[in-house]
């Protein structure tokens, strides 16, 4: 989930006079979209090992006092004349909060040094078989150091210790490891996110997480002192590179091939410091806010008796289960709900269309065919798995992390990345400030509730669209798949805004330009009544609108043409790939997304409904679930979820305690 960026030379006369700065901070600068939460540098030249890293995003790394310490220390080694590594490392922080030095990367241990990106998704068993090396860091990368030391003790040759090391991490991985007593590098990915390309000399090779963050740099030298290769080169899943760096030229050589301990992996004689660079002004981590006890929440947004009996106690439907609560809900003499009367089944087109439709786009090469946005939830996860698996596509999976995609989701990811060998792309959002967007629009929406602006706190994760057009442009595909569940229309949404969409046979993020200029009118009325909503947020909420209602859709709708069968997928994602599920409920909708829980608590609470009543209705209009079934399944899908109410309260900044009780006393709708 991280950028990883650097280059190799044994001339490195070739970047003096500043241009391995300019290299470098390039790099770094274009490999911050997939994470800005820290930055980190190491050098790795004559003798010394320096480390550099610090929260926050490169240009603040950069125009620290510490870089010039870091720089002054390349350069003076550079001018020797002897090889030089310089590699870097963007982070967008999972698990170890970034504010501590020793949870960012690079991370230095002893000799060694490592670049990680991915999740170690069998963390746990290998915390309890690897000894660790004495340091502090909560990050899983810290394992690949510390399980290559543990080889070494044990007698291991080098190249053997680190590919030994890299064939036990589960998931999508790609790492980078050098040593201060070694000259070589290890270069090694999973599923195919890191790429190559070398310079037309032999003498200097760059890497990057992205083939475009590669290609956007390299075009800056191609008429100075190093030209390098037209297209870079991508490592393939499951492979690694051997990068030897002591002669003339690079020496690069297939890992998992070599003989153990070959000439330039052996240990140096020559003793090489090591200094690891920290800024001092730097404050340590420290809560956002003070949480309550998890068991206190879980009593306090427990659906009391007599609201439940009055939510049991709605008109519903007597096809579907929607109740009277719903917007522009009208029953008929037989009790059918105006919803079901204008619905139209589902019809799947088939696995034969599929193939017909894509064949065209279809690559011949072996090259990428198509884009596929992945969550890590159930339903993108299980187009990817059929995409590769069933149709025989190279796809690459692209996530858009604006802070609200959970740890589970990101394990999931990685889980199926790793296991299918897809390459997998990055874009994260500054999550610090989409947090806090979300934070003021909590708080805004807490001082002046409406059911119809719930939505301003998923707005920040519309750009997903955006970013899924421009990576389609920029990796000249034809093709982006969309694995949108067909059954999770939920209208309701809109229509808390006062639009009746029950008619549309469009998309789900479609609307007619009269409807979306009525969405626009509702919520320009809404922030005219209440002046907290103006805040910095506002621009990022018209971008949301664009990128969800303007900018052009061009996608490949996968559950079109597949049917979308719950226990299918579930049973697949399960039991062929691990797929990790929640611990606070018995569904697997919708536990990758972080807002999920907190805004169905909101509906549920004050309409006596939630996105949960919508897909089991347009289940039963498709019969593949029975009403008896649909009333059982959604009364315990509304169960409040106390420990992902807490983690998003948490998360974004607010107290859960104070924000469940704003709730509780909202007017409900029944």
């Amino acid at each position: 989930m991280c950028g990883l960026f650097g280059y190799i030379t044994c001339k490195p006369a070739l970047l003096q006079a500043s241009n391995w700065i300019r290299l470098i901070r390039d790099l770094a600068f274009v490999s911050e979209s997939r994470g800005k939460d820290a930055t980190g540098l190491m050098a790795l030249t004559n003798d010394s090992l320096v480390v550099l890293k610090r929260p926050g995003p490169a240009k603040q790394l950069f125009s620290d006092s510490s870089f010039d310490t870091f720089s002054s220390t390349v350069e003076k080694n550079l001018s020797v004349g002897l090889p030089c590594v310089v590699m870097g490392h963007t982070r967008m922080a999972t698990n170890g909060n970034e504010m501590s030095h020793e949870n960012n990367q690079p991370v230095s241990i002893k000799a060694l040094c490592c670049l990680h990106n991915g999740i170690i998704v069998n963390e746990r068993i290998l915390r309890g078989s690897v000894v660790r090396q004495g340091h502090h860091s909560e990050l899983d990368s810290a394992l690949i150091p510390d399980s290559v030391l543990d080889a070494l003790k044990k007698g291991m040759g080098y190249t053997d210790a680190v590919e030994s090391t890299l064939r036990q991490i589960q998931g999508a991985n790609t790492v980078i490891l050098g040593a201060a007593d070694r000259d070589c590098l290890a270069l090694y990915s999973a599923n195919g996110s890191l790429y190559t390309t070398l310079s037309r000399d032999g003498s200097t090779l760059i890497f990057a997480s992205e083939k475009h963050f590669i290609q956007k740099v390299t075009k800056k030298y191609r008429y100075a002192t190093l030209s390098f290769e037209e297209e870079p080169g991508q490592i393939a899943a499951c492979t690694g590179v051997w990068v030897f760096f002591h002669t003339d030229k690079l020496d690069c050589s297939p890992m998992f091939a070599l003989a153990p301990e070959k000439d330039g992996a052996g240990k140096r004689t020559v003793k090489r410091v090591i200094m690891d660079i920290q800024d001092t002004t730097i404050p340590t981590a420290s809560p956002a806010v003070i949480t309550s006890e998890y068991a206190s929440l879980e009593k306090l947004c427990a659906i009391p008796d007599e609201n439940q009996q009055r939510i049991d106690g709605l008109r519903r439907c007597t096809r579907c289960i929607l109740p009277e609560t719903f917007p522009f809900i009208e029953f008929d003499e037989q009790g059918v709900c105006s919803y079901c009367r204008s619905y139209q089944p589902l019809t799947f087109l088939g696995k034969h269309a599929l193939e017909k439709k894509i064949a065209p786009l279809r690559s011949v090469n072996g090259s990428t065919d198509c884009l596929l946005p992945l969550s890590g939830g159930r339903d993108s996860s299980y187009s990817l798995h059929y995409v590769v698996r069933e149709l025989g596509l190279k796809p690459v999976a692209y996530t858009y992390d604006w802070g609200m995609v959970t740890d589970l989701a990101r394990r999931n990811i990685s889980r199926m990345c790793g296991e299918l060998g897809v390459e997998h792309v990055l874009v994260a959002a500054n999550i610090a400030r989409k947090r806090a967007n979300i934070r003021k629009n909590v708080t805004a929406w807490l001082h002046k509730p409406h059911l119809g602006a719930v939505t301003l706190f998923m707005a920040g994760d519309k750009q997903y669209f955006y970013y899924s057009w421009l990576l389609q442009k920029q990796m000249n595909l034809g093709l982006t798949f969309l694995g949108d569940n067909p059954f999770e229309r939920t209208d309701f949404k809109v229509g808390f805004c006062g639009i009746d969409n029950k008619r549309s046979k469009d998309a789900y993020f479609t609307l007619s330009l009269r409807k979306k200029i009525r969405l626009l009118a509702f919520f320009s009325k809404q922030l005219g009544g209440n002046p907290l909503y103006w805040n910095d947020s506002l621009l990022d909420s018209l971008s949301a609108f664009a990128s969800y209602y303007i900018l052009p859709q061009n996608f490949l709708s996968f559950y079109k043409y597949i049917p979308w069968d719950e226990n299918v997928i579930n049973h697949t994602l399960q039991n062929k790939y691990g797929w990790e599920t929640a611990s606070d409920t018995k569904t697997t909708w919708r536990i990758g997304d972080g807002t999920a829980a907190f805004y169905n608590y909101i509906y549920y609470r004050t309409s006596g409904f939630s996105e949960n009543d919508t897909f089991r209705s347009n289940q039963i209009r498709n019969g593949v679930m029975n009403r008896e079934q649909a009333l059982t399944t959604v009364r315990e899908d509304n169960t409040p979820r106390a420990a992902s109410l807490q983690w998003y309260c948490d998360t974004i900044g607010i107290d859960p305690v104070a924000t469940i009780l704003r709730i509780n006393k909202m007017q409900t709708y029944y």
